[in-house]
């Protein structure tokens, strides 16, 4: 069975150029498992720094472009089981009620709520969640910013931290970076992957790196539990 991850698309600042990858892969293909590895939504109008300040006001277009971008999904991929892990992005929403009105945080004021994420048939799920990715092995799938595991020169390099502390195969978005590094664990040869992002650099949400010489790759990863030549997952390049 082939799953793709998708991570870091920061909806509503997504590259058109991406999404018409992704788009075209769901046409041709079929996979039986979609994982939406988090900062799917940027929630920019909830950043605690860096915010752009004609946004501020935006929060329910960023919610409602969020729900729209699910349901497409959802009608690419009907037949698919997706399920969804919160990223740091997401977890703004929460943060945001934390700190400005925590009275609240009781009462189901959650963010999947107010998207909809149960009306696409999506299921919040745990970091850590495994899937098969050939010759029997399975890695487990991360968002990246759980574990504070530092930042790496190397696409990869972070993934691969995840990978050793928890003794398995892992891949992470978070970097925005692409790669994928080996290391060894025990007698067990592991790998971390990182998977790129589908943010579009012009878009507000990414004006803090602006002007400078950044590595990031638009793209997105499938696994294949069905191949036999390989446990590495294809990386499919914008």
């Amino acid at each position: 069975m082939k799953t793709l991850v998708i991570n870091d698309v920061h909806v509503p600042f997504q590259s058109a150029k991406w999404q018409k990858k992704l788009d075209e892969y769901l046409a041709k293909e079929s996979p039986g498992k979609i994982i939406l590895g988090g900062d799917i939504a940027d929630f920019h109008a909830l950043s605690q720094h860096r915010r752009n300040p004609k946004w501020e006001d935006n929060l329910e277009a960023e919610v409602t472009a969020h729900a729209e971008w699910l349901e497409a999904l959802r009608g690419a991929a009907r037949k698919a089981k997706i399920i969804y892990m919160e990223g740091n992005h997401e977890a703004r929403w929460n943060s945001y009620i934390q700190n400005r009105a925590p009275v609240m945080r009781n009462i189901g004021v959650d963010w999947p709520e107010y998207v909809g994420v149960t009306d696409f048939d999506i299921q919040m799920i745990k970091p850590g969640h495994k899937v098969g990715c050939g010759q029997g092995q399975k890695v487990a799938v991360f968002h990246g910013h759980e574990g504070r595991l530092g930042n790496s020169k190397f696409g990869g390099g972070m993934a691969l931290r995840f990978a050793l502390n928890h003794g398995c195969n892992a891949h992470i978005g978070h970097t925005h970076k692409q790669g994928t590094l080996f290391g060894q664990f025990g007698k067990k040869v592991i790998y971390g992957h990182e998977g790129g992002f589908g943010g579009d650099l012009r878009k507000p949400a990414f004006d803090f790196v602006r002007g400078r010489n950044i590595d990031w790759v638009l793209g997105f990863t499938v696994y294949d539990s069905d191949q036999t030549h390989s446990p590495l997952p294809k990386f499919i390049k914008v």
